[in-house]
């Protein structure tokens, strides 16, 4: 190959180098397809979990600092779940107008028609721990009006707490039957707390009450009556009240009594 035609063929060449590079300056960018992020989606932390579990083993004061904390990094929902159970362990271990100033501060935090009763029903609870059990049963009556499913398993509750210090324990035991039963379609957890105070009131009623209460024909209230009554007839002899109990326990086989009270008597 000649000098000549070498040089020729090399300017073809930086010809054709310098047009592809041309063109591909001109041509549009590819766009790449964004990668999907295949990790799940999370709520933040403060949104999830069970506050029993988040409290579990905190003393009172401590389990209401971290759900205030939490509280505040919360939706708002969630937020009011949070404080309104700070305010449930406030009532049960803070002083009443404590207690009182934080249900306070949630009413004007939380001013929705939908969060009164919840907060009414905290406020009622304060009152009896005051030992102020009778002012409070109307009331309670009113707030079912308006409450949710859950709440009106709290007023059923607290009805029959106030009905029981009030010195109605009869009526009290009612009240947790109805509630019992409630509770069994719901949460059957809480029917064992449910059942310890029933039986806690029953053993408040006079003897002479109880036995004339019980009826022929058997049913759940009838059962708790006369379980009372086997207590209340052999004080001092186990023998014959073991006797009577196995056939007590013959006789009401799905008896509530059957879960935990028996096992205790």
């Amino acid at each position: 190959m000649s000098f000549k035609q070498s040089n020729t063929r090399l300017a073809l060449i930086l010809a054709i180098t310098v047009l592809m590079t041309a063109l591909q300056a001109c041509a549009p960018s590819a766009t790449r397809a964004p990668v999907e992020d295949s990790r799940p989606v999370t709520q933040p932390k403060a949104e999830t979990g069970s506050i029993e579990e988040m409290i579990a083993g905190l003393d009172p004061a401590e389990a209401i600092r971290l759900l205030e904390n939490t509280a505040s990094e919360s939706s708002r929902n969630r937020a009011f779940t949070l404080l309104s159970r700070a305010a449930e362990i406030s009532v049960e271990h803070e002083p009443a107008d404590v207690a009182n100033q934080r249900i306070a501060a949630l009413r004007s935090q939380f001013p929705e028609s939908d969060k009164a009763v919840k907060l009414a029903i905290l406020e009622n609870r304060i009152l009896l721990k005051s030992q102020q059990p009778a002012g409070i049963i109307e009331t309670l009556d009113r707030l079912n009006n308006r409450a949710t499913a859950e709440e009106k398993l709290l007023i059923l509750d607290l009805k029959a707490e106030a009905l029981m210090r009030a010195g109605f324990p009869i009526e009290s035991v009612q009240i947790r039957k109805s509630l019992d039963e409630a509770l069994q379609a719901t949460d059957p957890s809480r029917q064992e707390v449910n059942d310890q105070r029933l039986w806690r009131s029953l053993m408040k009623v006079n003897p002479g009450l109880i036995s004339g209460h019980i009826t022929e024909i058997p049913d759940t209230f009838s059962g708790w009556l006369e379980l009372a009554d086997l207590v209340n007839r052999y004080p001092f002899d186990s023998a014959a009240l073991n006797t009577e109990l196995d056939k007590w326990i013959t006789r009401n086989q799905g008896h509530p009594a059957n879960r935990v009270i028996v096992d205790y008597i």
